[in-house]
């Protein structure tokens, strides 16, 4: 009988792993790596421009049969994302970490859709959200604070958080949908983010266009390329502008005509409102600059960068005398001029075939780095251990 016990006992213990649920979760190699670049909002690079790369986004096939997507910062390798694939799509277990390694947020895709329980952890503002994703469509289930109390509670409820300056911001769920954002100043003023009836425009483009050129009149700047003017606007309950903040501004004198101009805009407006009764709310308005301030077009702009001496050249013809430089006073959004000027640029130059082989050397050469110092192997185990 010892003897029979003991033979089953050995025989269980040869294909426990077989039963075992954590086995799925083990892997001892990965292959057939693939590195991506991101810009900061996690979108693909077609440029090689090491300036504009925030993340590196690996692909890479595991023996357990399953594929894999880590993404890393690209100055430090530390690990920001992780997401089981199939298919090409997002499907399985998805964590992000913040710079500490903690788990800010956790769920499930399902090709490509976020489905069933989310839990994103705030650890600045001691609090954590749970919510429930069907279709990728998001309910807010509960928001539990740092003390165990329940701010939303079976999909209803007004979460709170302390921001800045005496400055509280509430937010009203109902079935588990936000109907409303607000802040509550210093001076108990309520100021509504985000409500079911937002601020509405009642005023033409046209009629806005032509009332703000009559604050910007003499204003001129050469025309390089579009640019958006984004402002924020304090539309109060009587339909006045009142503070105007610049979230995408040019110089410091075209934004302050441009917010003289908004603050006089009565009539403009319909306020948001609440259960029908007008609130004063945010309402972003934004307007390309060359709708309003006249463009001078210079012919046959030729900015040419050369690799060598990292210096630009600039070629002009028929120059307007008095203007400002544009190299030295226009606000540029990179510092490598074929950013600036694209459609200007000649690419056929043997500068720029130059510049582009510098800069994939250097991108090769990341690569090569992260691949070097990241063990995939551990990396992937560790994150999955722990959803066990």
């Amino acid at each position: 009988m010892n003897i029979l016990f003991k033979s089953l006992y050995t025989l269980l213990l040869t294909m426990s792993p077989l039963f075992c649920f954590c086995q799925d979760y083990h892997i001892n190699k990965v292959g057939n790596k693939e590195i991506k670049w991101l810009d900061k909002n996690y979108h693909a690079i077609l440029l090689n421009d090491k300036r504009k790369i925030h993340y590196s986004y690996v692909t890479l096939n595991a023996d357990n049969g399953k594929q894999y997507a880590l993404t890393y910062q690209i100055n430090t390798n530390q690990l920001i994302s992780f997401t089981e694939l199939s298919q090409k799509k997002e499907n399985g277990k998805f964590y992000m970490f913040n710079d500490e390694g903690r788990v800010t947020q956790k769920g499930n895709y399902a090709l490509g859709k976020k489905e069933g329980l989310w839990i994103d952890y705030f650890y600045k503002n001691h609090f954590i959200k749970y919510s429930v994703y069907s279709n990728n469509r998001e309910r807010v289930e509960k928001i539990i604070d740092r003390t165990g109390k329940l701010l939303v509670d079976n999909y209803n409820g007004v979460f709170t958080s302390n921001i800045y300056n005496n400055t509280r911001y509430l937010e009203n769920y109902k079935d588990g949908i936000s109907v409303s954002k607000y802040l509550i100043n210093s001076d108990n003023d309520t100021i509504y983010v985000e409500t079911t009836n937002p601020v509405e425009v009642l005023a033409t483009d046209l009629t806005i266009k032509e009332h703000l050129k009559k604050y910007l009149k003499g204003i001129q700047y050469e025309s390089y390329y579009e640019k958006e003017m984004v402002f924020r606007l304090t539309v109060k309950s009587s339909g006045r502008v009142g503070d105007v903040e610049v979230v995408n501004g040019f110089t410091e004198m075209v934004n302050n005509k441009f917010i003289e101009g908004l603050k006089n805009t009565l009539g403009f407006w319909m306020p948001a409102k609440i259960a029908g009764k007008r609130v004063t709310s945010y309402y972003y308005f934004s307007i390309n600059l060359f709708d309003v301030v006249k463009p001078i077009k210079m012919k046959n702009i030729g900015p040419v960068y050369n690799a060598k001496t990292g210096k630009v050249r600039r070629e002009y013809k028929n120059r307007v005398e008095g203007q400002n430089d544009f190299w030295n006073d226009f606000p540029r959004p990179y510092d490598d001029p074929r950013d600036i000027a694209p459609n200007y640029y000649n690419t056929a130059k043997s500068d720029d075939r130059l510049y582009f082989k510098e800069k994939r050397k250097e991108l090769e050469a990341l690569n090569q780095r992260l691949l070097s110092e990241i063990d995939f192997v551990s990396t992937i185990n560790e994150v999955l251990n722990l959803s066990q």
